[in-house]
């Protein structure tokens, strides 16, 4: 090329590669939120059937469990970005109190059959958790890479 023009074809490599690069960071960052909502959701999972043993099980000694398994859940959702911010962190509270509400770790703790109004709570509370927590993912990291 002649004239001068020979930057236009610079320009266009450094476009290109800064266009790539930015894609490509933006679905290394989708797989990487994707592997810890999945990962979320099957915590969401475990919690909650622990949960429904624990008030359905008289002999259930799994209160620590829960807690401590409820803390590393808040811990692996606040690295979503907007976590905050976002309605899952709302789910995660109601969630919280469900698995650890009613009379958890009373010493009168009754025994609550599978349909009881506290058993339903939990479950009712893990699939709004676990639709909540897709949600967030679909519009924070799937509605971003379609605006490309």
């Amino acid at each position: 090329m002649k004239g001068g023009w020979e930057w236009v074809g610079w320009l266009l490599v450094v476009a290109g590669w800064w266009y790539v690069n930015r894609t490509n960071n933006q679905r290394e960052t989708r797989k990487e939120a994707r592997s810890a909502v999945d990962a979320a959701k099957k915590d969401v999972q475990a919690i909650a059937k622990l949960a429904v043993a624990y008030f359905t099980d008289a002999n259930s000694v799994a209160s620590d469990e829960i807690k401590n398994s409820l803390e590393l859940l808040e811990v692996e959702l606040e690295r979503l970005e907007g976590y905050a911010s976002s309605q899952v962190m709302n789910r995660m509270s109601d969630f919280h109190e469900a698995c650890t509400g009613a009379d958890f770790e009373s010493a009168n703790r009754q025994v609550h059959g599978l349909r009881s109004e506290v058993v339903q709570g939990i479950l009712y509370r893990r699939n709004r958790l676990i639709a909540e927590i897709e949600r967030h993912y679909l519009s924070t990291y799937v509605t971003r890479a379609s605006r490309l």
